[in-house]
């Protein structure tokens, strides 16, 4: 089960998204963080009981991309916009850095309070590991913290993966009926998904 307790995706560019996580830390008594959003912890707090029992620790997960900063006209840097897929393919996005922490279950609070401030720590610590990464200071800057390894993405790792996900669209617009099924699957997806970020989660 994965879980995203920043709620959206952290856009440098758009400074209410920014003021409105910052807010939200100020009015619940927490320190304010910089380099991502403000946790939202309830999704999270009933993920983690209902693994309680069930799962013995779960994975924090900070990314990191290569790439060009944001300055704001305040003059502070931030990380940009995570990369699409198509910054990948055009070569935009060389490195992606990413850094695996394991928590065991019995080390998180169970008190839904508790678990909150809990939950902003650990974002505090992704706060100070980004901020690092982002610096001038040639020492911190492109790394995470702790040790880590290189593992180089050839295209031969990656080719057999095509060739196969190529292999099961052939039916699909191969035949009459794949592409009718396909491109109405397509349109209905699309609408009801417009449908749904527009009003349901709104």
């Amino acid at each position: 089960m994965i879980v995203y307790p920043e709620g959206t995706r952290f856009k440098p560019k758009e400074p209410g998204l920014l003021l409105a996580s910052r807010q939200f830390a100020e009015n619940q008594g927490l320190p304010v963080l910089h380099q991502v959003l403000s946790p939202r912890y309830k999704a999270t707090y009933l993920m983690v009981q209902g693994l309680k029992g069930h799962a013995q620790a779960i994975y924090d997960v900070t990314i990191a991309y290569s790439g060009d900063l944001f300055r704001m006209p305040d003059g502070t840097i931030l990380r940009e916009t995570a990369p699409s897929m198509g910054d990948f393919l055009s070569g935009k996005c060389k490195q992606v850095h990413i850094h695996l922490r394991r928590i065991p279950m019995d080390g998180i609070p169970d008190d839904e309070n508790e678990f909150q401030r809990w939950l902003h720590g650990v974002f505090q610590d992704k706060d100070k590991m980004l901020l690092d990464f982002y610096s001038a200071s040639p020492e911190k800057q492109g790394r995470l913290h702790g040790e880590g390894h290189s593992s180089p993405l050839s295209i031969m790792s990656t080719l057999p993966a095509f060739l196969f996900s190529c292999g099961l669209m052939v039916p699909v617009f191969g035949t009459t009926l794949g592409r009718q099924y396909y491109w109405r699957t397509w349109i209905v997806g699309s609408l009801l998904c417009c449908f749904w970020m527009k009003f349901v989660t709104r």
